[in-house]
C-alpha cells in the first residue's frame, strides 16, 4: 500500500490502485462527454479534503473523510478547481460531498491558459514556503513529515485558450499543444516541489483520418500523456437506471456504470484493466455497490453460481458461512454497517494482508459509533495481528 496515498474516493477503486494516487504527481482524466470525469474528480476532492494529522505517519491521513464521526486532530486539504468551461455548480459539488464552503477552497476562472499555470505556481510555492522548518545540526529548511500538499482540478484542458489568440484573434496551427507542452512541465515540478497533486480533466475526439488502430484522440496532442502519472480513461457502459437510493430511504435515483481503464499506471500494475463501479448522478459512487466490489476484490465475498458466502476479515461474527442470494447479502451490509468495517480494513492494510502495529489496532478500536459492534475486540486483537 503507498504510503501518504490521495484516495480515490471508492474502497474498491483505491485497493486496486495501491491505496489511491501518489502525492506530488499528476493525474489524466478522460473520455467521452458526460461520461463522469467531472463527478470523479470532485469525488477525489471530498475523499481527501478533510486531513486527519495525527495520522499522516501511519497513512490514514483520508480516514476522516470516510468516517464522519472519528474524533482527531482534522485540517482542510488547500483545493483549487480551475472552471475553464464556466459550468461548475455548487448543488453538484454538495451532492458529490465536496464542501465548497471550507475556506481553503477556492475556484479560479483564468483568463487564459497561461493565466492558470501562472497563478498555479505561485499559489503552491508559497504553500510550500510556508510550512518550510528548520531541521538538523544544519538547520537546514525541509518540509515537517505531516505536511499535505494542496489538489488542483483542471476542468477540462480543452477549454484552455493562450493569450495571443485572444489578442489578435488569429487561428494558430496546433495552439493547444504547443501551450500544454511547454507549461505542463511547469505544472509537475511545481507539483513535485509542494507535493502537490493535479487532476487534467480531457476530452475525447474521433480523429475521421485515422483508418487503422484506434481512431480516439484527445485535445493538447501528446503532452498530457507524456507528463502524467497516470492516465485513465473514464466512459459509461450500458444505459441510466432507475434504482432506489443506496444512500438510504425509498426515493428512486438515476444511476450508470462507470469504466475506468488505466492506459498508464506508473505504481499499481493495473494497465489495460477495466473497472466497473457503479456511479450515482449527483453524488458519486454507490456505497452497496462499492462494498460489494471491495469484498470481492479482497475475497471475502465468496460465489457459488447465484449464491453467495462472506468471511470479513477478523470479524467471524459478521461473517455469513451459509449461502444467501446477493439482496440478502447486500441488505447484511446495511444492517451491519459493514462500511465501517471495510473502511478500516482499507486503511490499516488488513486488506491487503499485512501485519498490523500497535498504533493502527488503537486506530481501529477508536473510531466505533453508537449502536454498531466493535471493530475489534480484545479476544481478536492477537487473531487479526497475527
Amino acid at each position: 500500500r503507498i504510503p501518504q496515498a490521495l484516495s480515490t474516493g471508492s474502497l474498491f477503486l483505491d485497493f486496486v490502485f495501491n491505496g489511491g494516487f501518489i502525492p506530488g504527481q499528476s493525474q489524466h482524466l478522460f473520455g467521452p462527454t458526460a461520461a463522469g470525469k467531472s463527478t470523479m474528480s470532485y469525488r477525489i476532492i471530498a475523499a481527501n479534503q478533510k486531513v486527519a494529522v495525527d495520522l499522516i505517519d501511519q497513512g490514514m491521513a483520508s480516514l476522516p473523510n470516510f468516517l464522519p464521526k472519528y474524533k482527531g486532530k482534522i485540517k482542510t486539504r488547500p483545493v483549487i478547481i480551475c472552471d475553464a468551461e464556466g459550468g461548475l455548480n455548487e448543488e453538484f459539488l454538495g451532492g458529490c460531498g465536496v464542501d465548497f464552503t471550507d475556506e481553503n477552497f477556492a475556484v479560479f476562472y483564468p483568463e487564459n491558459g497561461e493565466d492558470w499555470f501562472t497563478y498555479y505556481k505561485r499559489v503552491c510555492i508559497a504553500y510550500q514556503k510556508a510550512h518550510l522548518v528548520e531541521e538538523g545540526k544544519e538547520k537546514e529548511l525541509r518540509l515537517p513529515s505531516n505536511y499535505f500538499g494542496p489538489i488542483s482540478v483542471i476542468d477540462s484542458l480543452a477549454a484552455f485558450v493562450p493569450a495571443s489568440m485572444l489578442d489578435n484573434d488569429q487561428e494558430q496551427i496546433a495552439f493547444l499543444a504547443r501551450l500544454l507542452s511547454n507549461y505542463l512541465p511547469l505544472n509537475c515540478a511545481v507539483n513535485s516541489m509542494a507535493k502537490a497533486t493535479s487532476f487534467w480533466i480531457n476530452q475525447v475526439r474521433i480523429n475521421p483520418m485515422q483508418m487503422m488502430g484506434n481512431n480516439e484522440t484527445t485535445k493538447g496532442g501528446q503532452a498530457p500523456y507524456f507528463y502524467a502519472s497516470s492516465n485513465l480513461r473514464v466512459s459509461r457502459v450500458g444505459q441510466n437506471e432507475d434504482f432506489l437510493d443506496p444512500f438510504g430511504g425509498d426515493k428512486e435515483v438515476r444511476g450508470y456504470t462507470l469504466k475506468i481503464t488505466p492506459r498508464k499506471c506508473r505504481w499499481a500494475p493495473i494497465t489495460g484493466n477495466s473497472y466497473e463501479i457503479l456511479s450515482i448522478m449527483g453524488k458519486g459512487y454507490s456505497k452497496i455497490s462499492d462494498m460489494w466490489n471491495f469484498a470481492q476484490v479482497t475475497g471475502q465475498l465468496k460465489t457459488n453460481g447465484a449464491w453467495y458466502q462472506l468471511e470479513v476479515i477478523g470479524r467471524d461474527d459478521l461473517s455469513i458461512k451459509k449461502n444467501v442470494r446477493a439482496q440478502d447479502m447486500k441488505d447484511h451490509f446495511r444492517e451491519h454497517n459493514l462500511w465501517e468495517v471495510f473502511v478500516m480494513q482499507l486503511f490499516t492494510g488488513a486488506a491487503w494482508g499485512y501485519q498490523l502495529t500497535d498504533v493502527q489496532l488503537e486506530v481501529l478500536g477508536a473510531v466505533q459509533t453508537e449502536g454498531v459492534p466493535d471493530i475489534v475486540s480484545p479476544e481478536e486483537e492477537t487473531a487479526l495481528a497475527n
